[in-house]
């Protein structure tokens, strides 16, 4: 049985099997964003390459400005957005990202960029 996916960068995912279709609101997938319908398992792109436009620019261990930094970022740095603008906090929105060590943390999004590949 062949299945096509089908993605959308307004958000929402066409999922596209033998004789059904279904749409999916991207914000509805948990669990490692991988969603199961009937014998159809889909894995979604999570994340997208990011790059740090700024000098000195905090890793923070969560949004917001009190909280631990976990370490400086350079400006050109590469990064992982995992999830953009997810809260507004101190007067910033802030992106999860993850570095390419492997850090998780938290930045203001007017620090990171979406890359160009």
């Amino acid at each position: 049985m062949k299945k096509r996916i089908l993605l959308s960068t307004l958000g929402l995912i066409t999922i596209l099997s033998v004789g059904s279709a279904f749409p999916a609101k991207a914000d509805t997938l948990k669990n490692n964003n991988i969603i199961e319908h009937k014998n159809s398992i889909i894995a979604v792109r999570s994340q997208y390459p990011g790059i740090i436009i700024g000098t000195e620019v905090r890793l923070r261990a969560e949004a917001g400005t009190s909280s631990r930094v976990i370490r400086y970022l350079n400006l050109n740095e590469k990064v992982s957005i995992l999830e953009s603008q997810v809260k507004e906090v101190d007067g910033y929105k802030w992106d999860k990202i993850r570095t390419y060590n492997g850090e998780v943390g938290y930045v203001a999004s007017q620090y990171v960029a979406i890359r160009t590949v």
